[in-house]
């Protein structure tokens, strides 16, 4: 700074004071000592100002270097690590169904998807086009849908492309590493079911996990898995999912493996047998299916099961659908034809249908009475083939409640062999002088022996019956509750509604004298791979709540009604048996829906059937015969067994 300070200093000294005010003289001796440029004064905050500049941003520096050290460091250094490092979710082996006699039922099968990873995409768009239409040429899907399909997802990885073949997997993976790192090829346990059809209610499906799902059990599962979407398939997820496994490998800066870092091996699903009989669930389906399709009708139900402990042996709900094709990924459209479908195939009539139980419900009717003192097994009344009405208001008036024939004399056991509708209507509602239970108690014994409940069996959507009573129709239909209200309950009809495992729940309860189980699909749990399974006990519900003559009554009206009634059909079994029909008219009574409940042998029953043919009119007409048709084959398939 002084030496910039005297060379100015004497450059000053050269000057006359005059000559820095005169400007263009013509005095050359003037002009000899003007410089050609004249000198500028620098003020020292001039000169100041840039060093404190340089001095702001070393200091900068230094302070930014400083904190990435001593705080900052601990980041950036996972942020390093996971660009040195990859991580992949290893999916668990899911775990194999079985019948009861060990039979398979669902299995996996190797299935190979392409996979679109976004964060290893080429940045050009250019480049993006040519990788898809290499993709395209091979997998046979147009490039326009590749597209969309990423486009549409909001994830990182894009399963673009689910159940290629051997041939493409192995020319995919040939060529992928040479244009594309984005392409990946994930192998995955594809579920598949040898029944498809007639165990689509009872196994479900799986499919791939929705965003609210992953959400709620992202800890064990990718963004990109497959969860179990309903049946037994949903229902017991967690012990069939397992564990999923965790490998992390160190990668190059073209995310190429260069080696494993570490591994938690999955843990695989659980196998599980059920109480499903496959043999007998494939027989119910294929005999039901045929007598649909002769009578005309779409939909229809039936339930198996063992009254001695509970166990299904079988649940049948037509119309139905391929489980395997929507675990291996059906078409949208074909998908959304049967959502939309009239029929309804997704809804499972067994535990999700309820409907007018028609004469099966009158065994509730008969204990109630029993138990209530109003009438004894010897008590009788005549049927004249209707019972007439007055109404309470106007005695000119009367309504008239209708048989289906003239029974004449007719004591308990012939009511029920005979299904007579006057002697129900008479202990149900009363006639009279004769009091009857009325609908309070009507709707007691039905919650008693366990309906308006539901049941309990280890499946998703099951829904409970129901039996009106005056409050509800006065809060539902604004309308008061009449006589006739009551006699129509006491046949089964009106609003009485009840799913078909309900009534199955009502004949094992006369079938085991009194006793009720818990209905149950899961009957073992594998405990290791390879190892036993670990065996579930049954669960009773109901027991001892009425006297057991009086169960002895009904069970001997029911066994009539196979001798000399509306159940003759089963004469022909190799066992005896006790049964009861149904005819159950809905919506304008111009049309019927035909019951059929049955259970064998007599003496000790080992299965209680339930079959329900959507407006199939009578049940001894539409519903026995298929009843018969099945019994028959199961007790021939044991007597083939024990011999």
């Amino acid at each position: 700074m002084r030496f910039f300070k005297n060379k100015i200093k004497k450059s000053l000294e050269n000057i006359d004071l005059e000559d820095v005010f005169i400007e263009g003289s013509s005095s050359n001796k003037r002009n000899e000592h003007i410089p050609e440029r004249m000198p500028v004064l620098i003020k020292k905050s001039a000169i100041s100002l840039p060093f404190i500049l340089i001095a702001f941003l070393f200091g900068t520096i230094i302070i930014r270097v400083a904190f990435l050290q001593l705080r900052g460091s601990s980041y950036y250094e996972i942020l390093a690590e996971k660009n040195r490092s990859q991580i992949e979710l290893i999916t668990p082996r899911r775990g194999i169904i079985y019948d009861r006699n060990h039979k398979q039922i669902a299995y996996n099968i190797p299935a190979y998807d392409l996979i679109w990873n976004k964060k290893n995409a080429p940045k050009n768009d250019s480049e993006i086009e040519q990788a898809l239409e290499k993709i395209s040429s091979i997998v046979k899907t147009s490039t326009d849908e590749l597209k969309k399909t990423i486009n549409d997802s909001s994830d990182s990885i894009v399963r673009l492309v689910t159940d290629i073949s051997s041939e493409e997997v192995f020319t995919l993976k040939s060529l992928k590493d040479n244009w594309s790192p984005s392409i990946e090829i994930k192998q995955r346990n594809r579920r598949d079911y040898p029944y498809s059809y007639s165990l689509s209610h009872v196994l479900g499906y799986v499919g791939k996990i929705t965003d609210q799902e992953y959400q709620i059990k992202k800890d064990n599962y990718s963004v990109d898995d497959y969860i179990g979407k309903s049946g037994i398939e949903l229902q017991y997820e967690d012990l069939l999912r397992g564990k999923i496994g965790i490998k992390s490998t160190e990668v190059s800066p073209l995310r190429n493996e260069v080696r494993p870092i570490s591994e938690m091996e999955p843990k695989d699903g659980f196998d599980i047998s059920l109480t499903i009989d496959s043999d007998l669930q494939n027989k119910i389906y294929e005999t039901l299916t045929d007598t649909l399709k002769k009578n005309n009708l779409k939909a229809g139900a039936a339930v198996a099961l063992d009254p001695r402990n509970g166990d299904i042996l079988s649940l049948v709900s037509i119309p139905s659908f391929n489980n395997s094709e929507l675990s291996q990924g059906m078409d949208q459209e074909k998908f959304t034809s049967l959502i939309e479908s009239p029929n309804r195939p997704f809804f499972n009539r067994t535990i999700s249908g309820t409907y007018p139980p028609g004469s099966t419900f009158k065994p509730v009717i008969a204990i109630g009475a029993l138990e209530e003192k109003i009438i004894s097994p010897e008590k009788g009344f005549n049927c004249e083939g209707f019972l007439r009405v007055a109404n309470v208001y106007n005695q000119n008036v009367s309504y008239v409640f209708r048989d289906w024939k003239i029974h004449g004399w007719v004591t308990l056991k012939k009511a029920i062999s005979q299904s007579c509708n006057v002697y129900f209507y008479m202990i149900g509602g009363g006639y009279e002088d004769f009091k009857g239970l009325g609908i309070g108690k009507i709707k007691y014994y039905a919650k008693k022996i366990g309906m308006m409940e539901k049941t309990g069996i280890d499946l998703p959507g099951e829904v409970s019956g129901f039996v009106p009573d005056s409050d509800w129709k006065k809060s539902v239909k604004n309308e008061a509750w009449y006589i006739g209200d009551t006699y129509h309950a006491s046949i089964g009809q009106g609003d009485v509604a009840l799913t078909p495992l309900e009534v199955a729940q009502l004949y094992a309860f006369f079938a085991n004298g009194g006793k009720i189980y818990k209905p149950r699909l899961l009957s073992s749990v594998e405990e290791t791979s390879g190892g036993i399974f670990n065996q579930i006990e049954p669960e009773i519900l109901i027991n001892d709540i009425f006297n057991k003559k009086n169960i002895d009554y009904i069970r001997d009206g029911l066994k009539e009604t196979v001798i000399s009634g509306s159940a003759q059909i089963l004469q022909g079994l190799p066992v005896s048996s006790a049964a009861k029909t149904g005819t159950a008219q809905f919506g304008d009574g111009t049309k019927s829906h035909a019951w059929f409940a049955a259970f064998a042998p007599y003496e000790n029953p080992e299965i209680v059937l339930v079959i329900l043919a959507e407006e199939g009119g009578g049940g001894s007409t539409t519903a026995a015969p298929i009843a018969y048709d099945v019994l028959k084959w199961y007790f021939e398939q044991k007597l083939k067994v024990q011999n």
